[in-house]
Parts: C-alpha cells; structure tokens; sequence
C-alpha cells in the first residue's frame, strides 16, 4: 500500500497526541509527518495534502465543540481526496455538535472520511474525573479502529454518514475560570510560547488575559516551575459544577464511540 501517514492534532496538554500515537501503532504504517498546531505561531497554518495520503485528525473537545484555535487551523487543511480518520477526545462529559461540525470542516475542505472514533481521557481541568483513563478497554478500542481504518483503505469502503443533516451547533461555551501565575514565577516565558491563543503576556506572565484564555491548561501543563494554576477556590467551583453536571445529565462513565 503506497500510502503515507500524516499526524494532524491539536493537544494542550498532550493527551490526544498520545491517543493518535497509540492508535497509529496498530495501523502498522510508518508516521511520514506530523503537524502539531497547539502552538500560536500555527494560528495562520495551511497545508494541502496529497491524495495517497492518509491523515489521523485529532482534537479534545471544548465545551462540546471543537475548540476555537483548533477549528481556527483546521480551516488551513485542504485534501485531494485525502482519506481522513477523525479522533476526539473528551473528559467523560459530552461531546455535543464536535463530531459535525470537524465533519462538516474536512467535507467542506475535500476529504474522504474513513472512520470516526471519540474516546475518554482524563478531563483536562478537573483532575478527579475519569482520572484512570484511557485504560486496557480503550486500548483494545484504539487497536480496533487503527486496524479496521486500514481495512476501510484496502476495501475502498467509506462509512455512510450520521452526521451530513447537522448545520447549527450549540454556543461555544468554556469554563469561566482562568489560569494565572503566582509568586514561583520566574518569568521564563514558557507558557506564553505554547498558550495556543496568545494569552499570556511575555513580559508579564503572571497575567492572563481573560478573554483569549480557553482554560486548555496547557500553561499548567508544562510550566517548569509549577507557578501557574487556578486558584483553589476556582479550582473547587469548577470541581463542583462539573460533577454536579455529570451526575446529572452524564450519569454513567462513557465507553468508546467508533464509526468505520
């Protein structure tokens, strides 16, 4: 099969990037390429791919939509025919409109779908939640679906769309809570660097712009000397709403959601 295999993601925090690698492992194609477009310095990324090219797409949902930067740099991807795997993940709440509308996006801009997969992982903000996953379950899921994409290239099938009727999705809506910096701060500029929106002001990273911020956590994430975080009392409003959320409309934990 003379086909290349392209990686497409964004991951604040790097757990999607992780999904899409495991997956890859089990398609047992060489990774050709890979465009990492969490940073800023992708917020104008375009690439059109080849037609024998084969691109795993993937992307944490925000608020059951597809976050803002991320839809931002998708809009860049062009295919020729392009054949295309689409992998969400999400912190066991819900993942609402995200799936049409990144169907909507890699339609529109010429490729073939061959496979959706929506997985849960750790929530990105509020730690507690489904903190052991992905798990064994997952795994055997990911094996699954990397290996029947391939199949779907073999056969030449396209799985029939669910998704075509949707065209209006719900508001984007984020957590009104913010990261900041405190005192451990020494000003490295790390977390302005990888703030995927530009948030944080490089001679002030204490700072964060309110408006810009959509609590990816990136800047937590990778901060070197532990100095960025919500405040307790964020944190613990946003412990409780979640749950409260989930117990209420998400009962039970998710399982793994595949289209091939």
């Amino acid at each position: 099969m003379n086909c290349k295999l392209k990686l497409v993601y964004f991951s604040a925090t790097g757990s999607t990037k992780n999904i899409l690698h495991k997956i890859s492992e089990f398609m047992n194609i060489p990774i050709d390429q890979e465009f990492n477009l969490t940073n800023y310095e992708h917020k104008d990324f375009k690439h059109t791919f080849e037609k024998n090219d084969i691109i795993l797409l993937g992307f944490p949902v925000y608020g059951g939509r597809v976050p803002r930067p991320a839809k931002n740099r998708f809009l860049g991807i062009k295919g020729n025919g392009s054949k295309i795997a689409l992998v969400l993940t999400y912190g066991d709440m819900h993942y609402s409109n995200s799936m049409n509308e990144i169907y909507e996006i890699v339609k529109n801009n010429g490729f073939e779908i061959i496979g959706m997969g929506i997985f849960v992982s750790q929530h990105s903000i509020i730690k507690s939640i489904v903190s052991d996953r992905p798990n064994e379950k997952d795994f055997v899921k990911m094996a699954y679906f990397g290996e029947k994409i391939v199949q779907n290239i073999f056969e030449n099938k396209i799985p029939k769309s669910i998704f075509e009727n949707v065209k209006t999705y719900g508001k984007y809506h984020i957590l009104p809570i913010k990261p900041k910096g405190n005192k451990n701060c020494n000003k490295c500029g790390l977390c302005s660097k990888l703030c995927p929106e530009n948030a944080i002001e490089i001679n002030d990273p204490r700072k964060t712009c309110r408006n810009k911020c959509i609590c990816c956590m990136r800047c937590v994430k990778y901060c070197p000397q532990k100095a960025r975080d919500l405040t307790k009392i964020e944190y613990l409003i946003g412990e409780i709403f979640l749950k409260i959320m989930r117990k209420t409309f998400f009962n039970n934990e998710k399982e793994v959601e595949i289209v091939v």
